[in-house]
């Protein structure tokens, strides 16, 4: 069987999508699984072996200049690409009108997503060959493995599980051979930030522990916070390292082998959560009764929407992590 998953951002998002693939291969081992994906997230898809061939596509840059010829020739190739492989089953996970077109290009026996009632654009439904019912106020991991199992016709498994590995570290990949947990502090979002004094100050209850923090950062905005929360942290005689930039595969490598991560609601924390590692989630604008971090270690949530996690709540969560 021939499978194409269309799921294409936000990275939180497709890491929730992993678990539909080992769904998947309980029950067509020999499955052959395509899945179309936002090109800055296209190394989050090939860290599960269920995977054939990813194929990257970069709606977010072109529609800001759809009239440009490079524009043009790239959606042209995107199409031929789309409709070079006879699908059996295109699985739209994403629930949108713009994914219900791209899922609608592929060439497929048969279209499958939500129905009006779930999707998150009623009208991607009008694409589908096929539209399932499934409840918009489940978590979203399960939403996605619901319609998966009713576009192949099995019974979902009781068990869950990402199956995504990190990479091995190489020679010339960053690395810290002292224990240390991992702190993702950044966001696009202002309102889910954390206050720069509770990150310090939670690096020192780190300090005790005897780990060293790495800060985790993505943009450059990120990236100057983070040189700010180490100079905080090391006038304090905190061991803090700032990584230089690192792919979304090296920044999986980092969390791996990270002994926790504490994080706000991002893709970064969602991805460590998928690895399997002790986690912590600082939620203030989301529900994490919906959105919270999943995996296949302890992963706990605090806070919630209009509710910032306070400083010894998170100590404490943190804390319980390594108790005995």
């Amino acid at each position: 069987m021939n499978i194409l998953i269309v799921k294409t951002s936000s990275m939180g998002d497709v890491v929730h999508a992993l678990p539909v693939l080992n769904d998947i291969q309980a029950h067509y081992p020999d499955a052959q699984i395509d899945w179309l994906v936002e090109t800055p997230f296209h190394q989050i898809t090939k860290l599960h072996p269920a995977i054939r061939t990813v194929i990257p596509m970069s709606w977010r840059k072109w529609r800001k200049n759809l009239r440009a010829p490079a524009t043009r020739n790239a959606i042209r190739s995107l199409i031929v690409t789309l409709r070079a492989a006879q699908y059996d089953r295109v699985i739209d996970l994403q629930g949108l009108v713009k994914s219900a077109v791209w899922a609608k290009l592929a060439r497929g026996k048969t279209l499958h997503g939500f129905d009006a009632r779930s999707a998150r654009e009623p009208l991607a439904r009008l694409a589908y060959t096929h539209a399932h019912a499934v409840s918009p106020n489940l978590l979203a991991i399960e939403r996605s493995r619901l319609l998966c199992a009713a576009a192949l016709g099995y019974a979902l498994p009781l068990t869950r599980s990402f199956g995504i590995v990190a990479p091995p570290m190489q020679a010339a990949d960053w690395s810290l051979s002292a224990p240390y947990w991992a702190c993702i502090h950044g966001s696009s979002d202002d309102a889910r930030l954390w206050p720069q004094a509770d990150w310090v100050q939670l690096a020192q209850a780190g300090q005790t522990l005897g780990l060293a923090v790495v800060l985790i950062w993505g943009s450059d905005a990120e990236r100057e916070r983070s040189v700010q929360l180490q100079i905080s942290m090391h006038a304090l005689g905190i061991a803090a390292h700032v990584p230089p930039f690192l792919t979304i595969a090296q920044t999986a490598q980092v969390l791996s082998a990270s002994q926790a991560v504490v994080g706000l609601d991002t893709g970064f924390t969602h991805l460590a959560g998928a690895l399997g590692k002790p986690c912590i989630s600082l939620h203030r604008t989301h529900d994490p009764a919906r959105t919270g971090v999943q995996g296949d270690g302890r992963c706990i949530a605090l806070g919630g929407t209009g509710q910032s996690p306070t400083y010894a709540a998170v100590a404490a969560a943190f804390e319980s992590l390594f108790a005995t």
